[in-house]
Parts: C-alpha cells; sequence; structure tokens
C-alpha cells in the first residue's frame, strides 16, 4: 500500500491505490470530526470514497 496526500490552502490530493486512499479519507475525516466534536459520519465518508478520482 503507498501512495501521498498532498494538503494546500484550497484544496487536499489523494494518489495511490484505492485502499490507500481510502485509509487517508477515514483518517481526514476521522480528524475532522474529532476537532469538531463530531460523531463519525459514515455517509459523509462514503460520499467522499464515491468523489474520488480513480487513477
Amino acid at each position: 500500500m503507498s501512495g501521498y496526500v498532498e494538503i494546500d490552502r484550497n484544496s487536499t490530493v489523494i494518489r495511490g491505490s484505492r485502499s490507500f486512499c481510502q485509509l487517508a479519507l477515514r483518517l481526514s475525516a476521522w480528524f475532522y470530526a474529532s476537532e469538531h466534536h463530531w460523531d463519525e459520519n459514515e455517509d459523509f465518508i462514503d460520499f467522499l470514497e464515491m468523489s474520488m478520482i480513480e487513477k
């Protein structure tokens, strides 16, 4: 499993295998939710996964 996550002020780019991208999305959603005191939202994560551009 390899890849990288590139974050700048305007966007986040995740490149790598599908499993790497899913893991990176889940971790970022978990950190975002914990910072905002929200519960992890599975529907939001599913939406992000479906929005991924596969390369």
